[in-house]
Parts: structure tokens; C-alpha cells; sequence
């Protein structure tokens, strides 16, 4: 279990974050430490679309007063403004099965000029990743529709 990210207004990139092992987490908080963060401009309404892939999910961030389910096959669509700089934490607050205690959220709430630098080195990172994936499912989708 995990959650993806996706900006397809900042270039069209997407990562998945995971959660780190206790080895791994350094001084993050235990079973809310992560790989990667969802990286948010301050004083900027973020606009979120919420599904899910397999079971239900519910995005929860206890410092915005959010929490929307994830439905696979539907999508959710919520809000927030965050109006301090910092590091939020969430978690998936559904019974989603046995890895639900390991569905972590952290948000890097940043200013507008780190966010724009930010997203300039995740397009570049992260596309690489997202376009490599997106080759291989139409290798796959190539390879099926020949059989």
C-alpha cells in the first residue's frame, strides 16, 4: 500500500511514496516517515483528486481538517490551503487491509519560490520515472493486443 502523486499542471510528472522502514526513517516520526513528500506552494489552494486502485482508501490530513475517501474506480475531488511553510503529516484513516498501517502521507508545505524551484528539478526526476513506466504499460498493451 501506498500513495502515487501526480501534477499535471507543473509539467506532468508522478512518484509514489513509501513508507520508510525504522532503519531508513532518520528523525521523521515512526510509521509516518516517507521516501518522498507531496511538495505544496504556501498560501495556495491545492486542489487534490482522490482514487484508489484496489480496496477503499481515505486521504486524511488531521492539520487541514481533511479527510476524503478513495474509491477505486471514482474519483473525489477536495481542497486546501495551507498558510504555514512546514512538514504535515496524514495517514490513510480507512480499514484498508493489512498493509493500512503503512499508508503515510507527509506534505512539504514551501514558498512559492522554492516550490517553482522544486518542481523544476521533479520534472526532471520524476518524468524521466513516470515516462519509463508509461513505455512499459504500452509494451505490455503492444504485446497483448498481438497475442
Amino acid at each position: 500500500w501506498y500513495w502515487g502523486y501526480e501534477y499535471p499542471d507543473h509539467g506532468d510528472f508522478a512518484f509514489d511514496s513509501l513508507m520508510l522502514s525504522d532503519d531508513e526513517r532518520g528523525d521523521q516520526p515512526r510509521l509516518l516517515a516517507t521516501d518522498t513528500a507531496m511538495v505544496v506552494p504556501v498560501d495556495t489552494t491545492v486542489r487534490i483528486i482522490v482514487t484508489a486502485a484496489d480496496v477503499l482508501h481515505a486521504f486524511a490530513l488531521p492539520a487541514f481538517g481533511l479527510k476524503m475517501d478513495a474509491v477505486p474506480g471514482r474519483l473525489n475531488e477536495t481542497w486546501f490551503k495551507a498558510e504555514k511553510t512546514g512538514t504535515y503529516y496524514g495517514q490513510c484513516s480507512e480499514l484498508c487491509g493489512i498493509r493500512h498501517a503503512f499508508m503515510p502521507i507527509r506534505i512539504e508545505v514551501v514558498s512559492k519560490a522554492d516550490f517553482a524551484l522544486w518542481v523544476e528539478e521533479a520534472q526532471s526526476e520524476y518524468a524521466e520515472i513516470y515516462n519509463a513506466d508509461a513505455m512499459v504499460a504500452s509494451a505490455e498493451l503492444q504485446d497483448a493486443q498481438r497475442h
